[in-house]
């Protein structure tokens, strides 16, 4: 069974091969969608939600 996979793009293909298991046999799966976590530079802030770069004063 595969692993966790975290795609760097917007789009993730799945491919499904159907024949190896069981009949009658199903699957589980589980998507988290979440915004990817920013390195700011040193005269910049990272948001609340970790996702953009601000300047202090904002």
């Amino acid at each position: 069974m595969p692993g966790s996979h975290k795609s760097k793009t917007k789009v993730l293909h799945m491919n499904y091969v159907s024949g190896q298991t069981p009949r009658n046999v199903g699957f589980q799966i589980y998507i988290e969608q979440a915004l990817p976590t920013v390195v700011c530079c040193d005269d910049e802030v990272t948001c609340r939600h970790r996702s953009k770069c601000v300047q202090p004063s904002k």
